[in-house]
């Protein structure tokens, strides 16, 4: 859950769930992310919701804190009753630090670096070409063990 007001917008608010085992070695995650995001931009609602594949690398030089990389691709579905809105898919990558906090939590602090494709024949001339945003997520994970207890 997370939450975002400034001058220009109203709200914008969401949520998101990120499934991402890593893949036989410590170091290497694969994934998939769901995000909702709802907004109110001057009095005009819209929303989202996106999926998300990346791929996470990480440098273990720490037991408490590891740098990491990432790749994404983006495929949202952007519902706007009241726009009729345009589809973006959107791709990047993004850098940053994870430092541990207990044994199942952690902070990830770290750049992403978003670049918006214009997909449809009716949207010419509108999206985004890319943005840089700093991104600071609290993470859980729960372990699954393989084998009897």
């Amino acid at each position: 859950m997370y939450g975002y007001a400034s001058s220009a917008v109203s709200y914008e608010q969401g949520a998101d769930l990120r499934i991402a085992p890593f893949i036989g070695v410590r170091w290497a995650q694969v994934g998939l992310e769901l995000t909702s995001i709802n907004s109110n931009f001057s009095g005009v609602k819209s929303g989202s919701n996106e999926i998300v594949g990346f791929t996470r690398l990480y440098a273990p030089v720490s037991a408490r804190a590891e740098p990491f990389l990432e790749v994404f691709g983006t495929t949202p579905t952007v519902r706007q009753p009241t726009t009729g809105g345009s589809k973006l898919s959107n791709f990047g990558g993004s850098a940053g630090l994870r430092h541990y906090v207990t044994n199942g939590s952690a902070i990830d602090v770290g750049t992403t670096w978003r670049w918006y494709a214009r997909t449809g024949v009716d949207n010419a001339g509108s999206g985004r070409a890319h943005d840089v945003s700093l991104q600071v997520r609290l993470v859980t994970q729960i372990r699954y063990l393989a084998g009897p207890l």
